[in-house]
């Protein structure tokens, strides 16, 4: 992280998680990410989610937007439920949760659930069972830092991002089947949807 800091300033957006891994000291390298960021938007996803737990204060008293794009179980996680408890109640236990963290919020799933720290409730009418592989949050997560980084707002930029990365995967399911959409092919499937 100390070869990262120096350069962090020339940065609008700055996405932690996908392809992260968990290490030792995880925590105490994220703090100090974080901590030696300047307001930028911060997007925090998969393994990411895993070590801000315990960061939680870091988080609140940051001076600029916060992302977090779980997936159910890390929702569970997050909150201290079980998956079944965050899926019978996940507009409440996103909206709650955004609120009280002070975060904007993607709850992944069928029908992703975005949520803006003042309680702003968004549902994605798209979904598909062929979003549900691996890879497949990291290039939504990718998607919506691209959007920011060229100036969105977070809420839009989650809305749109949502919106495209669902599409793409509904439309390549007709082509490659539900099974055989892979997270090149939803990349492929934005770029057609922004076409």
């Amino acid at each position: 992280v100390h070869e990262i800091i120096p350069q962090l300033q020339q940065f609008d957006c700055v996405a932690i998680g996908p392809g992260m891994g968990r290490f030792t000291g995880g925590e105490e390298w994220l703090k100090l990410l974080i901590g030696s960021m300047n307001g930028q938007v911060l997007i925090i996803d998969a393994d990411g989610l895993y070590f801000i737990r315990s960061l939680m204060d870091l988080v609140r008293q940051y001076k600029g937007p916060v992302v977090f794009t779980p997936h159910p179980g890390e929702m569970a996680r997050l909150v201290n439920k079980s998956v079944k408890e965050v899926e019978e109640n996940r507009i409440d236990i996103a909206r709650e949760y955004a609120k009280e963290s002070h975060v904007f919020l993607l709850l992944k799933g069928h029908r992703s659930i975005i949520v803006s720290p003042d309680g702003q409730v968004y549902i994605n009418p798209l979904g598909h069972d062929a979003l549900g592989k691996g890879g497949s949050g990291d290039v939504l997560t990718g998607l919506i830092a691209s959007f920011l980084a060229q100036g969105a707002e977070p809420l839009h930029a989650m809305i749109a991002a949502s919106y495209l990365h669902a599409r793409a995967g509904q439309e390549k399911a007709k082509v490659l089947s539900h099974y055989g959409v892979m997270p090149l092919d939803i990349i492929e499937g934005i770029k057609e949807q922004l076409k």
